[in-house]
């Protein structure tokens, strides 16, 4: 319990991740809650996609996800001009 609330902690506070797109086969809904408590107690929202799934269902969540992802960029090249 402890590793996977220092995993958490890590994406949160070193990466600054904030969404993750979590591929995996079928999980059940006691895992995948399990999994979504532990990173909402970090501020991270989890999205679950089977692989192979339907194309446009992985579209709109790579388009959802682009957003946040543009923000992480814009921040890295801040970070990086001002350093």
């Amino acid at each position: 319990m402890i590793a996977r609330k220092q995993f958490w902690q890590n994406w949160s506070s070193e990466q600054r991740t904030k969404t993750i797109l979590v591929i995996t086969p079928w999980l059940g809904t006691e895992e995948k809650m399990r999994m979504r408590r532990e990173a909402l107690e970090e501020n991270i929202a989890l999205q679950f996609m089977r692989p192979n799934s339907d194309p446009y269902r992985g579209l709109n969540i790579v388009l959802g996800l682009k957003h946040v992802f543009l923000q992480f960029c814009l921040s890295v090249i801040e970070k990086v001009l001002f350093f």
